[in-house]
C-alpha cells in the first residue's frame, strides 16, 4: 500500500506545472525568473495567503521580517511584520496621495505642490491644500442604534447559551450590543459576541453583568476593542444565563431580515438592537491662506481654550452683560465719570508749570529747591548719602552696631578686612565671641527654622550639641582629648557607648612580628597580641607520636596550645597532646591516640606577647 501511494504522488508532481532552474521554482510556468525563488504565472487566478483577523494576527508571537497576513477585520488589507511590530500597507484610496500634490525632492529641496526647502523648514503648498487628519483609539462621536428587533411579546427561558444574528448596517466602528431580558431574580448573565454566524468565529467582546429583578430591561455589552465595521459584516450576540432565571424576548415568524435566532427550531427572532459611532477625528488644515482645526469649529465666534495637557478646545466668547457701564468727559478743567467722581484740572498759569529741582552750595551748606514757588530744604553737613562711599559714623542696627570703632559691637570689619561677631578686637578672618554663661558660638537651623545643632564654649572645650535633645555629642577638651557623648574625655578618643570600625583598624602600639596574629585584651582591657602557630598531623588508633613545629620565634617563652579534630568522625577526641620546646625555634608535641581508629587533628600553639 506504501508503495502504490508513493507511486501515485510521484506522478502528480510530474503532471503539476511546476519546474525549479537554477534553484528556482515555478508554478505555471516552466521558465522561472532566476531571480525569484519562486515565480507563479496564472491568466485567471491569484495568490491567497493566510487570513486572519486582528487578534489572531496580534497573537503571533516574535513574528519573522516579511511574514505578510491579510486582516480581514478593523483596518482591513495586507500586513507584514518588520523588526518585531507588524505594518499596514495601504492602498491609494487610503493613502489620499495624488500625483498632483506628491512628494519629491531634488537635492535639499521637497516638493508637495510646492517647495519644501531644509534651510527654512518652510512647506509651501502653494495653491493647495494641506490636511493633516488624526483618529482616536478610544473616543467615539455620533453613537446611534445601527440594527434593532423590538417590539416582540414572547420570550424564551434558556437552559444554556443561545444566540441571535444580525447583519451591520452602517460603516463605522461597533461601541455595544443589547439583548431585551426579564429575570425574576437578580443574577448574573452571560453576553458574548462572535464574529460570523455562530459561535466558531473569534470571540470580539464578553462580560459577565448583572440583571436585576425586572420585567423588561436592555442588557448591555460593551465592545470595549471598537472593531471598524462595513455593511454586510455577521456577527452572533450570545446570550448564556448564570445564576439569574432569565428570559430573552421573542418575536415570531423571524421579523428581522439580517439575522435569526440560532435555537433548535428558527422561526423567531430575539429582541437585540446594536450600536454603530464613528472614531473621533482630528484635523489641521492650510486652505486658501487659512488655517482650520477641525476641534475649534463651533457656533458663532469661538475662543481657544487649553486644559493643563495642553489640548486645545473652544467656547463661546463670554459677553459682558452688565448695563451700568460708565463714560468719561471732560469739561473745561472738570473730568468727570458718570454716576461717579469729577476731578479739576490744573490751569495753564505760570505757578503749574513744569517745576525743576535744583542745589546750591554756599560757605559749605547745601540747599535744594523748587522753581516756580516751590519750598527748598537745607541738606546737614553730616549726612551720608548712603551710595558707594566712606562711612564717616557707625551704622546703628538696633542696639549693636555695623562699625570700625571697636565698642558696642554687633559686626565689626577692620582695617584689615577682618570681620568680628561679637568681637571687638577680630584676631581672624572671622572671629565669633561667644554669649551667655556657656559662651553660645553658632547654631545650624533646618529650612523650618527650626535650630537642630549649636556650638558653645563649655567645660573647657569645644561641644557640638544636638539642639534639645543632648550636649557633647561631639566634645573636643583642651588639651586635645576627644569625648563622643562624654565632656570628661579620660584618652585621646573617648567613645561613651559602643562603637563600629568600618574599614582598617590600625593600633601602632602592637609589634609586628611574623606569623598570624591574635588580639588579647586583659582584665583592665588593656590590648595586646599573641603569635599563632599551627599544622596537620595524623596518628594511627592505639599509638603514640611526636610532631616538631618549627615557628622561628626565637624564644622558648610558655605558650598555650589547642587541638581540634579534623576526621569528623569524633576520633580526634581520643588524642592527648603534650608539648616542651626542643629549642628557641622548634616546639615538639607528644600525641597519644587512645581510640582504635585513625585521627587526623589541627596543632595550634599560641604564644602571648
Amino acid at each position: 500500500m506504501l508503495k502504490s501511494l508513493l507511486h501515485l504522488s510521484i506522478s502528480l508532481l510530474l503532471l503539476a506545472p511546476l519546474a525549479g532552474a537554477a534553484q528556482s521554482v515555478g508554478i505555471g510556468t516552466a521558465a522561472p525568473n532566476a531571480k525569484a525563488a519562486l515565480d507563479i504565472s496564472a491568466a485567471d487566478k491569484g495568490l491567497l495567503i493566510p487570513r486572519l483577523d486582528s487578534a489572531q494576527r496580534a497573537a503571533i508571537s516574535a513574528p519573522p521580517d516579511g511574514l505578510m497576513v491579510f486582516q480581514r477585520d478593523g483596518r482591513r488589507g495586507l500586513w507584514y511584520a518588520f523588526g518585531g511590530q507588524w505594518l499596514y500597507i495601504p492602498d491609494a484610496a487610503r493613502a489620499q496621495t495624488q500625483a498632483a500634490s506628491g512628494l519629491t525632492r531634488s537635492g535639499n529641496t521637497v516638493r508637495l505642490g510646492g517647495l519644501l526647502t531644509e534651510p527654512t523648514t518652510t512647506l509651501d503648498v502653494g495653491f493647495n491644500t494641506l490636511r493633516l487628519r488624526s483618529q482616536s483609539a478610544t473616543q467615539v462621536t455620533g453613537e446611534g442604534v445601527d440594527q434593532m428587533q423590538n417590539g416582540g411579546t414572547g420570550s424564551l427561558t434558556p437552559s444554556g447559551r443561545i444566540g441571535q444574528t444580525f447583519t451591520v448596517g452602517a460603516t463605522g466602528v461597533l461601541t455595544r450590543v443589547e439583548a431585551e431580558l426579564s429575570a425574576s431574580a437578580t443574577g448574573s448573565v452571560l453576553l458574548e459576541l462572535y464574529r460570523g454566524s455562530g459561535y466558531g468565529g473569534a470571540l470580539v467582546a464578553a462580560q459577565t453583568i448583572t440583571v436585576p429583578l425586572s420585567f423588561r430591561t436592555w442588557a448591555s455589552l460593551p465592545v470595549t476593542a471598537l472593531p471598524e465595521v462595513m455593511p454586510g459584516e455577521v456577527f452572533t450576540l450570545a446570550v448564556t444565563p448564570g445564576t439569574a432565571p432569565i428570559a430573552w424576548y421573542t418575536a415570531n415568524t423571524n421579523p428581522y431580515p439580517g439575522g435569526q435566532a440560532l435555537v433548535a427550531v428558527p422561526t423567531l427572532d430575539f429582541n437585540f438592537r446594536t450600536f454603530v459611532g464613528t472614531r473621533r477625528t482630528a484635523e489641521l488644515g492650510l486652505h486658501d491662506g487659512q488655517v482650520r482645526v477641525s476641534s475649534l469649529a463651533g457656533v458663532g465666534t469661538r475662543m481657544v481654550i487649553a486644559d493643563a495637557t495642553g489640548t486645545l478646545g473652544q467656547q463661546a466668547v463670554p459677553i459682558d452683560t452688565d448695563t451700568d457701564g460708565q463714560t468719561l468727559s471732560l469739561s473745561g478743567q472738570s473730568l468727570s465719570i458718570s454716576g461717579g467722581n469729577a476731578v479739576t484740572l490744573p490751569d495753564a498759569s505760570s505757578t503749574n508749570e513744569i517745576q525743576t529741582l535744583s542745589a546750591t552750595t554756599t560757605a559749605g551748606v547745601t540747599t535744594v529747591s523748587l522753581s516756580n514757588g516751590g519750598g527748598t530744604a537745607t541738606v546737614p553737613s553730616s549726612a551720608d548719602n548712603l551710595g558707594s562711599h566712606t562711612a564717616t559714623q557707625a551704622v546703628q542696627l538696633n542696639s549693636n552696631w555695623l562699625s570700625n570703632d571697636g565698642a558696642a559691637e554687633g559686626l565689626r570689619v577692620d582695617n584689615n578686612g577682618r570681620v568680628g561677631i561679637g568681637a571687638s578686637a577680630p584676631d581672624r578672618p572671622l572671629t565669633v565671641q561667644g554669649t551667655g554663661t556657656a559662651s553660645q558660638l553658632l547654631s545650624l537651623k533646618d529650612n523650618a527654622g527650626t535650630t537642630q545643632w549649636h556650638y558653645n564654649l563649655a567645660n573647657g572645650g569645644l561641644n557640638l550639641a544636638e539642639s534639645g535633645v543632648a550636649d557633647n555629642r561631639i566634645f573636643v577638651q583642651e588639651g586635645g582629648n576627644v569625648g563622643l557623648g562624654t565632656a570628661t574625655p579620660a584618652t585621646r578618643l573617648d567613645v561613651n557607648g559602643a562603637a563600629t570600625v568600618r574599614g582598617t583598624l590600625t593600633v601602632p602600639t602592637l609589634a609586628p612580628f611574623a606569623g598570624v596574629q591574635l588580639l588579647t585584651a586583659d582584665d583592665n582591657g588593656q590590648v595586646g597580641q599573641a603569635a599563632v602557630w599551627s599544622a596537620a598531623a595524623t596518628i594511627n588508633g592505639v599509638s603514640t607520636a611526636t610532631y616538631d613545629l618549627t615557628h622561628n620565634a626565637g624564644t622558648s617563652a610558655a605558650a598555650f596550645l589547642t587541638a581540634i579534630d579534623q576526621t569528623g568522625g569524633g576520633f580526634g577526641n581520643y588524642v592527648i597532646v603534650s608539648y616542651s620546646n626542643t629549642n628557641t625555634n622548634t616546639t615538639r608535641f607528644f600525641m597519644r591516640n587512645t581510640g582504635a581508629s585513625q585521627a587526623e587533628i589541627t596543632l595550634r600553639i599560641y604564644r602571648v606577647r
